[in-house]
This record gives structure tokens, sequence and C-alpha cells, in this order.
């Protein structure tokens, strides 16, 4: 099962080409619009199977599925953390979508959504059958001096509960010491930063698999971010 992460830079409708033929399974697109509203027919066509959250019609947070995978929606964000979905699929298999967004304060923004969302279904998620994936806007290099809640806070958080990073595993590479990037501020290739992340549980990662990067020299034409992607080993999960 072929798992793609893509922040679109916004105008995601025109781009469906595009990501089509990347090729995915399961779909999570940060910057896309919602396609009950949208007055694109052909993305409304596209997006038979989804679920989107966001403050802007434009501008949310997007999880799109085979069209006769049923998903429902578990969890809950008493704080309305920003953006988050956490679907459960018939397998047993649990999806946590991400985009990391600012806060009502610039303290609580960020990362810091995605800690104080992992702390609130602590006890909803199943450890053993969850994949997350998706735009964190964050690193390790950015640590505050905040006592909680930091990149390596909520790193440390998910290791605890047996998840690992599928980038940062497979070739013993410590949080902050990226060698690839997954986006480039204003598409300057002087400017990359490694912020989009994949953690599962063990079972999902194969010894012979590795977290993929889209090619910059092709993505970049279409947004500040590159794709990640990873076949999950599907073995192990319950049918």
């Amino acid at each position: 099962m072929k798992i793609v992460s893509w922040n679109a830079n916004c105008k995601f409708r025109d781009k469906l080409n595009i990501i089509d033929a990347y090729g995915w399974d399961i779909l999570i697109v940060q910057e896309c619009e919602n396609p009950n509203t949208s007055k694109d027919s052909e993305y409304k066509k596209w997006a038979t199977n989804y679920k989107w959250v966001g403050d802007l019609e434009y501008k949310g947070l997007g999880l799109f599925l085979p069209e006769n995978m049923n998903a429902d929606i578990i969890g809950i964000n008493p704080h309305s953390n920003k953006h988050f979905i956490t679907v459960q699929l018939p397998n047993g298999m649990q999806i946590l979508a991400v985009w990391a967004h600012a806060g009502s304060k610039r303290s609580v923004g960020y990362i810091y959504q995605l800690w104080e969302y992992l702390k609130a279904n602590e006890k909803t998620l199943d450890w053993d059958n969850l994949v997350i994936i998706g735009d964190w806007n964050s690193n390790a290099l950015w640590d505050k001096k905040r006592k909680v809640g930091n990149h390596s806070d909520v790193c440390n958080f998910l290791n605890s509960k047996g998840l690992v990073s599928s980038y940062h595993s497979e070739d013993k590479i410590s949080q902050g010491s990226e060698l690839d990037h997954t986006f480039f501020m204003h598409r300057n290739l002087n400017k990359g930063y490694h912020i989009d992340y994949l953690f599962a549980a063990p079972k999902f990662l194969s010894n012979s698999e590795k977290m993929k990067i889209g090619d910059r020299n092709q993505w970049l034409k279409y947004s500040d971010h590159l794709p990640i992607s990873y076949i999950l080993n599907m073995d192990k999960v319950l049918l």
C-alpha cells in the first residue's frame, strides 16, 4: 500500500494529473481546497472518497482514499488544534494525517499543535497499528527552550509508543541531521529544510523499503514542498 503526503501549495485542483502519475493508494494533501464546496467539476469528480478539514475552503488538509475503501474518523480535538485527521480503516490500521499549523499564539503553534493533539488522543490511538504522516512544519534544529512540546519531545513521545521515523531509522540519521530536504522556502534551493515526516509502527516498515522524497527538479515547479511516500508492509495487518 503506497501512502503519499504532499503539501501542494494551493491550487491542487490543477495538479491532479501530476499526483496521479506519481501513484498512490492513500493520499494526504496539505493546502488543498474542500472538494465539497469547490466549483471545479473535475476536482469534485476526482475526489470520490475523502476527508477534509480546514479554516478556509480553498486551503485545508485532505485525506483521499480509494473509492471502495471505508474509513471512520476517530479521535478528539478539544483545543481545535490545526490540522489533523485520524481515520480507522477496516483492516485495523489507523492513519493520522498532519498539517501542523499556526496556533492562536506563536508559542503554541506548529509542533505544539501536534503535541497537544497526540496527548489528547493518547488513549484513543492504537499505537501498534498507527501511521502518522504529513507536514509538521518543524525540525529538531528549531527546538525552543520550552519545557515540553518541542520537536524532540514529540519524537521521543512517539518513540516511547513504539513508533519510528522511516527516514531516520533507515540510515540511522538523528533528528536535525537530515541530508535530504522536503521543503524549499520560496522554492530557493539554498533554503531547504526537512519538515515532512512519516512515523509508523515497525510492522508497517520493511528493511528493503525506504521513504522516498520526490525529485526537486520535477516537483518544485508545482510546489515548495516535495512529496514523501512509502510502500507500507501490509503482511502483518489484520484483514
